[in-house]
Parts: structure tokens; sequence; C-alpha cells
């Protein structure tokens, strides 16, 4: 059935874009119950919530929840409230009315606003979009800049990942490895380890910076390559192992990573990824902004959440696109090494360089919040960690 939602979502009818995503879009509605009154639907038709596949049905209210929060900060609302009905429209959709009260809830009568009007308020409302995409240039700028510190304070952490992830590479079999955004080179000197005796080891990254540390503590036997991951400076089939550590979720077009990932591998050929997991699940990542908006401090933000490629549906899309089979994915923590609350919230504001300019009662006022908020975990007994997302995959068999 080709809904009037789908027409909208192929650009047949237009509407008031609020906000949108690979798998999402929102838009405000023509007939709102309440000024901003937006519509989250997801762009693959299902005429009914709970029918919708597990891993789409979760992604589906991230995505509204997103949404909401935009609608909450704009509107200055005390409550965005939400609505799933269904029964004139057979496109799953989600209602966020931004509201004052309970009688702003469903009316008798919905509120006439113009076109001009509602063109106005959604180009208002995608000021607040979430996400925009990095440059090549903005990310290799950003990671020489960090180099130093994340060989020194960030490396040893990532590292345990890496170990754990590579152990599903084979790499007792392999011939010839790849690594992609292999940062300061702590994973190549174990990957190196792992493999036999002649098997050739490349690894790369975009930041000259890293390229450069990697190169005062690796052997001469790892090769050491400037790449970008998204145009691999490689023949097609050249490797039989391919290794990407917290790399494809910062690359400006992981699609277009994983086509080239796919294109230097040979058949059959495996590869592992691993990418930030869920928001919710990672303290480590959160605990920081939340404690900055809890006293008043406004954090810069990057230009696109490295959260994004959280999904499992998400990304075994993206891998089957770009020509990978026997996909598994599966969601693992990354333990940072903390064992009390004072310890993590003192490191996590000195490795902050844009904290630099608090005065000491923001900062003192941030260290209490913080420290506060990471108490309750360290009390309940689970560690402060980053959800991890873990990708093994071969490229498809050439079919004859």
């Amino acid at each position: 059935m080709s809904t009037i939602f789908a027409k909208i979502i192929r650009g047949e009818i237009s509407c008031h874009k609020v906000w949108e995503d690979d798998d999402h879009l929102a838009f405000l509605d023509i007939r709102p119950w309440n000024v901003g009154h937006t519509l989250v639907i997801p762009k693959k038709n299902h005429d009914y919530l709970f029918d919708i596949p597990t891993d789409e049905y979760t992604e589906l209210w991230n995505a509204a929840q997103k949404v909401a929060q935009i609608l909450k900060q704009k509107t200055s609302c005390k409550r965005v409230v939400s609505f799933v009905l269904g029964y004139e429209i057979h496109h799953t959709h989600i209602h966020l009315v931004p509201t004052q009260s309970e009688r702003d809830v469903i009316p008798l009568v919905p509120k006439i606003i113009s076109h001009e009007e509602l063109a106005q308020l959604a180009a208002s409302l995608r000021t607040e979009q979430i996400y925009s995409t990095p440059t090549t240039s903005e990310v290799q700028a950003v990671w020489d800049a960090f180099a130093e510190r994340f060989a020194q304070n960030h490396q040893p952490t990532t590292l345990k990942l890496a170990c754990s992830a590579m152990d599903h590479l084979e790499l007792e079999h392999a011939s010839c490895v790849l690594e992609i955004g292999g940062g300061a080179g702590g994973s190549a000197a174990e990957i190196f380890k792992r493999i036999p005796e002649g098997a050739r080891l490349i690894t790369s990254d975009l930041s000259l910076n890293m390229l450069a540390i990697a190169k005062e503590h690796l052997n001469d036997d790892i090769e050491v390559r400037h790449a970008d991951a998204s145009n691999l400076p490689f023949e097609d089939e050249e490797f039989d192992r391919i290794f990407a550590n917290l790399n494809l979720m910062i690359v400006p077009d992981p699609q277009q990573a994983l086509k080239e990932a796919n294109r230097v591998l040979k058949p059959q050929g495996l590869g592992v990824w691993t990418v930030w997991g869920r928001k919710e699940q990672s303290p480590l990542m959160t605990l920081m902004p939340e404690a900055a908006a809890a006293i008043g401090v406004k954090l810069p933000s990057s230009p696109r959440s490295n959260f994004h490629l959280s999904s499992k549906t998400k990304l075994k899309r993206m891998l089957t696109n770009a020509g990978f089979d026997h996909i598994q994915l599966w969601y693992q923590p990354m333990r940072a090494s903390y064992e009390d609350a004072q310890t993590f919230a003192n490191d996590m504001i000195e490795m902050r360089p844009e904290l630099a300019d608090l005065d000491k009662d923001q900062k003192d006022a941030l260290y209490k919040e913080l420290s506060s908020q990471a108490a309750e975990y360290f009390d309940s007994g689970a560690p402060i960690s980053l959800e991890i997302l873990v990708i093994r995959a071969r490229k498809a068999q050439k079919s004859s």
C-alpha cells in the first residue's frame, strides 16, 4: 500500500521536515494539536507498531526521543507527550506534542497554522538537527590534535577492546592483514604477535601524528601507511583479513568505508570492526555531558554523534549492501579502569581541554556533580563502561 507517508518519504509530497536520519523522518503535522506537533515515522512501512521487529522498534523510539529533545528545547514546553494511533493512515507514526498542561492533549479543535508559519517553525527546529557529517579533513585535524593524549591516556583501555575483538579474526590463519584506523600502534603490535611467521601486516591511519607515534613503537616488519578508510590506497583483493577498532563510526561515509574494505578483501576474506554501542548503556561517554548540563555548562558538540552506528539492524543492512555475508553482530561492554567516582571525575575533567576556560567555582561544581553521578554506578557495583557493538563478516563469494 502506498500511503501518504510513503509519498512524503519518496519526495512526491512536500512536508515541513524537522529531522531525518537514514531510517526515520520527522515533520510537522499540518493539523496540529499544539504548536510544534510533530510526526515521527520509519521510512520502512509497518502498519502496526507492535508488529515492528524489536531492533527497528527500539530505533524508532530512539529517533522519537531525539526529536522530543529538540522540541522541548525549542518550544519551551513543560512536556512533550507521545501518542501512537494509526487508524487513519496505515503507516506507523508517533505523534510528539509539546504541551504546557493536559488541556493541550488532543484538543477538540486542531489549531489552524498557515504553511508559512509551519515552514518558519520547521526551519527553526532544523537548526537543532543532532547529526551532521564531518569532512575527512575535519576528522584528520581532530585526531592529529588528539594523538598524544590518545596514546598516553586512552590507548590502554581501547587496546583491551582490540585484543578481545581480534580474537574473532582467526589471525593464526592470516596471510595478509590490513588494520584501518590503527591509531598509535598498540593493536598492530598485538596483531603481529598472533599472525603466522612471514604473514604481512599493514597498519594504517588518517592522522599523520598518530602514524608518527606508531612508527616510534612498532618493529620494522609492520608496514605503517597513511590511508583514508573511504579511499584505500591498495589493490583489489589484496588482503584476507581487515581489522578496524573504533574507526567506522568516525569516518565521514561509513557505507563507502565498508565498500572499500570489501574491495580490498579476497573472496571469503574476514573483517572485524567495533563501533560505539547504545548511548543509554554507555555512562563512560554520557555522564560528563549530563553533569555539565545539570550545572548549566554547555560543552562543545561534535559534528556527529559517535553513537550513530549503534543499531545492529542498520549495520547489518550496510554490510549486506557493501557485499558481505556471514554477518554477526553483538554488544559487549568496554570497562574503563576506574574503581572510584572521585578518580573518574577528576580524570574526565582533566582530559577535556575544552574545560580549561571554566573558573574554579564551575570546575568545583562540575567535579561535585560528576562524582555524585558516577558514585551511583560504583555504589551499585556496576562499572563505568562504554558499550561496544562488535561486527564480524566475510566478503561474499563471487557468484559463478
